[in-house]
């Protein structure tokens, strides 16, 4: 079984961003907003590039 990675779209990270300045970080709803990401894409996506002061 093979797994395509999908890039983020910057529509996605600015969804992502604004969710997480209202929700703090609880993945599963935000996912629900951000329908085609997992709860784990979008930690993932937060605590890796996304986040103030990430690399």
């Amino acid at each position: 079984m093979t797994t395509r990675r999908i890039p983020w779209t910057r529509q996605e990270d600015e969804a992502l961003i604004n969710w997480h300045r209202r929700l703090g970080p609880l993945w599963t709803k935000i996912s629900s907003k951000i329908v085609s990401r997992t709860p784990r894409q979008c930690a993932d996506r937060w605590y890796n590039s996304l986040r103030p002061g990430s690399k």
